[in-house]
């Protein structure tokens, strides 16, 4: 049930975001859960700033640091691997609404 509603909220988010479509690169598809974890430090961090910058241009407020984001999603991974197939933008945009 959570994972609908926040799946239809990041719809809604990125829809939201067509009036701009004109000035907003075509969507970009971030790594899976499991993706993310496989990849190094750096790599994962720039992954996390990089969804953080995608919902940034959607207007999602965010008032923690990269750093604590990456941190809060590897928990979150590590402790639930259904989560393995989620998209990282879909991970933080959950941990953002929870």
């Amino acid at each position: 049930m959570k994972k609908t509603i926040f799946s239809i909220i990041l719809s809604v988010i990125i829809a939201g975001s067509s009036q701009a479509a004109e000035k907003t690169p075509p969507a970009v598809r971030t790594p899976t859960g499991l993706e993310w974890l496989e990849r190094s430090m750096g790599e994962r961090l720039n992954d996390v700033v990089a969804s953080m910058t995608l919902l940034h241009q959607s207007e999602v407020p965010m008032a923690q640091t990269p750093e604590d984001y990456y941190d809060a999603i590897d928990k979150r991974l590590r402790r639930d691997p259904s989560l393995y197939e989620e998209e990282l933008t879909e991970l933080l945009a959950e941990h953002l609404y929870e």
